[in-house]
């Protein structure tokens, strides 16, 4: 739960304190637009760093647990091992499918308002996938089958870790450009990776609250 609340805090605190550092917001802006070339370059430059980041850890992840089914002795329920298994990389590849089919469209640097910046919800959506499919590898030794919590409960819960991640980064103007991305990569895929702790923190401030 303290681990919840530092992200939130840090990613908030980081916004104001950005935004606060903008004196001129018009000769922001003309910058913004005399350095048109160099802001697509960090965009092609980000898309290979995550993509290859992301592919790398995957492949990590497959060599390691193939070695784990032969030599490791704590998996006894095959069927509730491999379903869990099968469920991380079903996320896994779903949010990186996401984000790799809308490629063309996600990366960009003025913010749109309203549902016109759908594209980078979508971002939002597969890094919390591809976080969770991280987090649901760390329960394959449970003897419980996941079908439940992993088609109906999780999801829920990766719903609202999307919307406040997406939230969180478009109130501040400085956290709208390419900033926006590796930002929200990394908050949205940490509370997904981390998401029993959001989990439990939500029901405790509800409890709270009410």
């Amino acid at each position: 739960m303290k681990t919840i609340i530092l992200l939130i805090i840090s990613f908030s605190l980081f916004g104001c304190t950005a935004n606060s550092s903008i004196k001129n917001p018009l000769l922001v802006k003309d910058v913004v637009q005399t350095s048109t070339i160099s802001c697509d370059q960090t965009f092609e430059v980000l898309k290979v760093i995550i993509f290859g980041i992301a592919l790398l850890v995957l492949i990590a992840i497959i060599v390691c647990l193939v070695v784990e089914y032969k030599t490791d002795e704590r998996i006894k329920n095959t069927h509730a091992y491999f379903s869990r298994l099968i469920f991380a990389i079903l996320y896994f590849i779903l949010g990186g499918s996401l984000i790799i089919y809308f490629k063309d469209c996600i990366f960009y640097l003025d913010f749109r308002d309203g549902l016109n910046d759908w594209p980078r919800f979508l971002w939002c959506v597969g890094c919390s996938l591809m976080g969770f499919g991280f987090a649901a590898t760390q329960s394959r030794f449970s003897q419980s089958l996941p079908y439940f919590p992993y088609i109906f409960f999780y999801p829920c819960i990766l719903s609202l870790i999307t919307s406040l991640g997406y939230s969180l980064l478009s109130l501040y103007p400085t956290t709208r450009g390419y900033l926006f991305y590796p930002l929200a990569f990394a908050l949205c895929g940490t509370l997904s990776f981390r998401i029993d702790e959001f989990k439990d923190f939500v029901g405790g401030f509800i409890k709270r609250s009410s």
